[in-house]
């Protein structure tokens, strides 16, 4: 997704959510006062907290998407969960991850399908992405995502 659709689309979102009371109209960023975010996805989560492992598993086997924020020693971990899937080769690409106001991440990620004639194996599966970032405060307390 470009810069600009992407910002469109974000200012629509804050802008209804505000209407909605979702949120206090006074308190959303403009398009402007988002920053990008830096994130680490995660290669292997067996190096992680337990409480991330365990929200990992809860979320895994859903039949729906999902994701969950944890927190532990000033890093903030994104879980973000396909749900089930009937073969091998799904994944999630993280396409962007914006910050606003220091509380909120808005995250945009693509749903990776296996090619029409790609070899897969007739497996249930459960694609999951961790990304962990800085949060020492425990600042970020909502979590926003767009799979596609």
């Amino acid at each position: 997704m470009d810069g600009k659709r992407m910002g469109v689309c974000l200012l629509a979102f804050l802008m209804v959510t505000a209407l909605c009371g979702v949120i206090p109209s006074n308190s959303y960023a403009s398009a402007e006062e988002t920053i990008e975010t830096s994130f680490k996805i995660a290669e292997n989560i067996n190096y992680f907290p337990d409480e991330v492992k365990s929200k990992v598993q809860e979320l895994q086997w859903r039949v729906t998407d999902g994701h969950a924020l944890v927190h532990k020693d000033g890093i903030a971990y994104v879980i973000l969960s396909l749900g089930i899937r009937p073969t091998t080769g799904y994944a999630i690409e993280v396409d962007s991850v914006v910050r606003i106001n220091d509380t909120r991440l808005l995250i945009w990620a693509n749903e990776i399908k296996p090619q029409p004639h790609a070899v897969v194996s007739p497996q249930l599966t459960s694609p999951v992405q961790v990304l962990s970032m800085p949060d020492p405060s425990h600042k970020i307390k909502h979590v926003s995502v767009w799979i596609n």
